[in-house]
């Protein structure tokens, strides 16, 4: 089966997403432009929550396979 090629779907993609966002000047931060930044910014608080929950683990029960 053939894999699907995602383009723009990457963490480095959403961080140059909200680089220009937040460079644009203040009056043109419409309500759209407000709703796209979130859009962008909860993927990245989603995965460096999930980062911090996996140090956690590792620190509580150690490494993976290792007894």
């Amino acid at each position: 089966m053939k894999r699907v090629l995602r383009i723009g779907r990457g963490v480095k993609t959403r961080r140059a997403r909200v680089k220009e966002i937040l460079d644009l000047p203040g009056k043109a931060m419409d309500v759209d432009a407000r709703t796209e930044l979130i859009q962008a910014l909860i993927p990245l608080g989603l995965w460096h929550v999930k980062e911090v929950l996996e140090q956690e683990v590792r620190a509580l029960a150690g490494e993976r396979y290792k007894r």
